[in-house]
């Protein structure tokens, strides 16, 4: 289901507005789903500094394009 009519869904539209408010030098605590696509988008776009903690435990995570881990622990 489109959010917009365009072919945007409202958890793609959540990831990039979110991106767009953090910070370059910054920390954020994000869980799975949006927050977390949010956050690395952030990183991959306009923060590579922006420091993740994540709700598993990890600081600090980078992952691979095109891949995000499917839940907060498989990091560990």
């Amino acid at each position: 289901m489109s959010a917009s009519g365009n072919g945007v869904s409202a958890n793609e539209l959540l990831a990039v507005m979110g991106s767009r408010e953090l910070k370059d030098n910054s920390t954020v605590f994000a869980g799975v789903g949006a927050p977390m696509l949010a956050s690395g988008l952030a990183q991959r776009m306009h923060a590579p500094l922006l420091t993740m903690v994540i709700e598993g435990g990890i600081v600090g995570p980078r992952w691979k394009p095109g891949s995000l881990p499917i839940s907060t622990n498989e990091m560990r």
